[in-house]
């Protein structure tokens, strides 16, 4: 699973695989804020 450090960061074990549609759905929801702030639950 995930590892967050504070509210900006995702910490990656880089021993571990990485967790693709994990990272991209982050992402997505990360870059797209401003879009989504006034929705109801950030729109996720």
């Amino acid at each position: 699973m995930l590892e967050f450090q504070g509210n900006r960061a995702i910490v990656l074990n880089l021993s571990e695989p990485i967790p693709e549609p994990v990272i991209k759905y982050c992402l997505e929801l990360g870059l797209t804020y401003q879009q989504r702030k006034h929705l109801p639950l950030l729109g996720a």
